[in-house]
């Protein structure tokens, strides 16, 4: 009687096959990429040895 059929390729999140969604996929992961090398570069940053304590070492 009324039976749905799904689209296929459709999704939840919509298409992400167009140009802007390619794009848009691609600057957030650009974002979460760059949030992580973010903190990786702050922790990196603020537990590096200071130049005091090394001179104090010798």
């Amino acid at each position: 009687m009324g039976k749905i059929h799904s689209v296929p390729g459709a999704s939840v999140e919509g298409d992400f096959g167009t140009t802007a969604g390619k794009w848009l996929g691609a600057l957030l992961g650009m974002l979460v990429l760059g949030g992580i090398g973010s903190i990786l570069g702050a922790v990196v940053w603020y537990t590096r040895p200071s130049r005091g304590e090394q001179d104090h070492q010798r």
